[in-house]
């Protein structure tokens, strides 16, 4: 069965072509349960699947110079990873021609693909909606008719979670019978020893993400003695303006127990979050709480705003907050600050419960039935 998978042009250029690549290649490697730690590498054993990567913008020698490739197919692999650039600037007309009968293109951005008279299947990966459904919080808007005609085209809607789902059939008027749920997979790590007295946010610097209220919460409530780490950056030229009123925002503040450390590698990303004394994610809006998730793992404490997408995932696993209430998230943090560690065990150990639902292990199972049932 051939299954490609269509890589887009990144929209930020602050984040290399190697990294969109690596990273895709290494979550696609997850998905059919690859490499060194494959759940079962006899499963495949007869080359169920030839997974091939489309690029719309990379030179393929730089990339397989990059990623150690010495040929266009990575021998390692029980399934054929391919990386070719395709002539076309857009996917008006991709390259069809070069697609086999019965294959199943997967692409994560509402294109156009001409069938000709190549019989395919369309899979279309929703990985967000926060530009459709809350434009006000973006510089560049979605394009919500032209999104609508598109998700109508596709044969499938790969989605990560009930809410998103719901959000496809309100907001988007898709065909329910079409839509698919499957969480997103993570690789978790061994917890490290909280040495460190901090409180930790990690994401994007965005408008949406609520870090006013979270910055004046936690100054107000906090003890002296615990900061709070900001990871992130901003992506665009409208974030870098919020970044700057962030700084500011800080700057105001009578101490410096409030604490920008910028990007930080998603492969260090763990490091940090194990160490904290507990994690804030006070968004306004978010399709996964990948932050979550990855602080549950690690037997890290959660304070989430309680928004439908984190009550999808997390259900009753975090401690919610009322998003637009900064006296909510004041005793909330008092509560994790002063006592609540020790009476939260019965919340942490539902908090790993949950995230290993999200593990590799079962997520790959869902991609591999999800192929074959075409």
């Amino acid at each position: 069965m051939n299954v490609y998978y269509f890589l887009n042009k990144p929209e930020c250029k602050k984040y290399s072509e190697y990294t969109q690549v690596s990273s895709l290649i290494q979550e696609i490697s997850s998905r059919f349960a690859i490499g060194d730690k494959s759940i079962d590498k006899t499963v495949y054993k007869n080359e169920e699947f030839d997974v091939k990567i489309l690029s719309l913008h990379s030179t393929p020698k730089k990339i397989h110079e990059e990623l150690g490739l010495k040929t266009t197919c990575d021998k390692k692999s029980a399934v054929h990873i391919y990386i070719k650039k395709l002539a076309h600037k857009s996917f008006k007309v991709p390259a069809v021609n070069g697609i086999e009968q019965g294959s199943i293109l997967h692409y994560f951005k509402p294109h156009q693909h001409k069938r000709k008279k190549i019989n395919f299947t369309k899979i279309l990966e929703i990985t967000s909606l926060k530009e459709i459904t809350n434009p006000e919080f973006f510089e560049k808007r979605g394009d919500i008719f032209h999104t609508i005609k598109l998700v109508q085209e596709a044969d499938i809607l790969l989605t990560h979670s009930d809410y998103m789902a719901d959000e496809l059939k309100s907001k988007l008027f898709a065909d329910e019978k079409k839509i698919k749920v499957i969480p997103r997979g993570f690789t978790f790590k061994q917890p490290l020893e909280r040495t460190e007295h901090y409180a930790l946010f990690c994401g994007r610097i965005a408008r949406y993400k609520n870090l006013e209220l979270m910055i004046r919460a936690f100054h107000k409530a906090a003890p002296k003695g615990i900061q709070l780490r900001i990871a992130g950056d901003a992506s665009c030229k409208h974030e870098a303006h919020y970044l700057e009123h962030i700084k500011n925002l800080i700057q105001e503040l009578p101490n410096d127990r409030v604490k920008l450390v910028g990007y930080i590698p998603y492969d260090k990303i763990w490091s940090l979050v194990s160490k904290a004394k507990f994690l804030i994610e006070p968004s306004f809006i978010n399709d996964f709480p990948d932050s979550i998730i990855e602080a549950q793992s690690l037997g890290i404490p959660v304070i989430a705003s309680d928004i439908p997408a984190h009550k999808s995932i997390c259900a009753q696993t975090v401690t919610y907050f009322s998003v637009l209430s900064q006296n909510s998230l004041e005793e909330k943090i008092k509560f994790l600050c002063e006592d609540g560690i020790k009476l939260s065990e019965e919340i942490l150990k539902t908090g790993r419960i949950n995230a290993q639902r999200y593990s590799w292990d079962k997520i790959s199972q869902d991609y591999r039935s999800l192929y074959k049932s075409f």
